[in-house]
């Protein structure tokens, strides 16, 4: 089961933080956070989540990986979080 937190925090400002939680991975993901994914071992790949398209595709809303390297998009998937082997904050 994939998780949504949304929590709230007052600074000197009101921020939102999402983080994706995947328990059967025993994973967080937060906006920002550079993964790895072992089928592109060499490549470190950004989480982000908001309105994205890739390929001619319709832009949607959700979760994405960007490339550090290539600057190319994917959506996030579930094979994907199998796949992570690496979270830096």
């Amino acid at each position: 089961m994939l998780t949504l937190y949304i929590g709230e925090y007052i600074t000197e400002r009101t921020v939102l933080c999402m983080q994706l939680v995947v328990p059967e991975f025993d994973i967080t993901l937060s906006e920002g956070d550079l993964v790895r994914l072992g089928r592109f071992n060499t490549e470190t790949w950004y989480v982000h989540y908001g309105w994205d398209g890739w390929g001619n595709n319709r832009p949607v809303c959700g979760w994405y990986l960007s490339n550090s390297l290539t600057q190319g998009i994917k959506p996030l998937q579930y094979t994907d979080l199998e796949d992570i082997y690496l979270i830096e904050s």
